[in-house]
């Protein structure tokens, strides 16, 4: 039989996916398979397309700036400073 596991230890491991560990990692860490993991994955991704985009343009063309969550901080750049801010970011 399936083992069941609650909505939030999935979050936790689809979390610690979407933070850059492998999915092999996570398998091993949690004694989860990786076949169910990535089922949890693709689950994911097709709820999530359903929601609205992640950037709104028109409101990106009425303010002339993009806002975003950056290590848990909330970061607005101006459109004409963001290529400079991205090389920011690169570097």
């Amino acid at each position: 039989m399936a083992k069941a596991y609650d909505q939030t230890f999935k979050n936790k491991i689809i979390k610690e996916r979407l933070s850059g560990l492998s999915v092999k990692s996570i398998s091993i860490k949690h004694g989860v398979s990786v076949s169910v993991i990535h089922k949890w994955l693709k689950t994911t991704k097709e709820d999530s397309s359903n929601k609205s985009p992640l950037i709104n343009v028109t409101e990106l063309i009425k303010t002339r700036e993009i806002s975003f969550k950056l290590s848990g901080h909330l970061v607005r750049v101006e459109l004409s400073d963001l290529p400079q801010f991205l090389q920011a970011l690169k570097s």
